[in-house]
C-alpha cells in the first residue's frame, strides 16, 4: 500500500509540475535567449517544485506525528514519533519529488527560445 501511495504521489507531482512547465514555456524561452544556460534552466524548474514539495512536507509532518500518537494508543506494536519512520518516508518522498521533477526540468531545457518568443 504504501508502494502504491508513493506511485501516486510521484505520479501527481509529476503531473503538476509538467501542467508549471507548459504553462511558463514562454518564460522559460525567454530565460534561455537572456542567456541562461540548460543547467540554470533545470535548476529553476527543479527548485519551484521542491519548493512546494518542501511546504507539503512541513505542513504534512505535523498532523502525521498527531495521528501516530493517536494509532499508537489503539495498535500494539506501534511506537510514537519512531524517527526511523518518520525520517525514512521524508527521505522517500523527497527521492520521488526529485525524479519526478527531473523530468518536467529536462524538458524545459529543450525549449526552442525563438519558437517560444514567436508566440
Amino acid at each position: 500500500m504504501a508502494a502504491v501511495g508513493l506511485l501516486m504521489a510521484g505520479t501527481g507531482l509529476y503531473g503538476i509540475l509538467a501542467f508549471f512547465v507548459s504553462k511558463r514555456t514562454a518564460e522559460a524561452g525567454l530565460r534561455a535567449a537572456l542567456g541562461a544556460n540548460k543547467v540554470k534552466l533545470a535548476l529553476w524548474i527543479a527548485s519551484q517544485g521542491l519548493r512546494h514539495v518542501a511546504m507539503g512536507l512541513g505542513i504534512g509532518l505535523a498532523p502525521a506525528f498527531l495521528l501516530a500518537q493517536a494509532l499508537a494508543g489503539g495498535l500494539e506494536g506501534i511506537r510514537f514519533g519512531d524517527p526511523l519512520v518518520f525520517g525514512g518516508v521524508t527521505l522517500a518522498l523527497l527521492a520521488v519529488a526529485l525524479i519526478s521533477t527531473l523530468v518536467p526540468a529536462w524538458r524545459a531545457t529543450r525549449v526552442n527560445p525563438s519558437v517560444t518568443l514567436r508566440r
